[in-house]
């Protein structure tokens, strides 16, 4: 798996984040694809939680 690509996931995955998350959660995701020697359990769990740290982050900027 060269790259992965936002449109390559399901829809449901992806929905749930925000665009910056979905942009950590690609490149988290590629990272750790060639980190953990290819396995994709381990790379979707690395990219899910960059996402969703990446929302948390986001939820903590905005002003109330």
């Amino acid at each position: 798996m060269p790259h992965y690509k936002i449109s390559d996931s399901a829809k449901e995955e992806v929905s749930r984040h925000s665009p910056e998350a979905r942009r950590a959660f690609v490149k988290a995701f590629d990272l750790a694809y060639k980190q953990y020697g290819h396995d994709e359990n381990k790379a979707f769990a690395v990219a899910h939680e960059a996402a969703k740290r990446t929302d948390e982050k986001r939820a903590r900027r905005k002003p109330r």
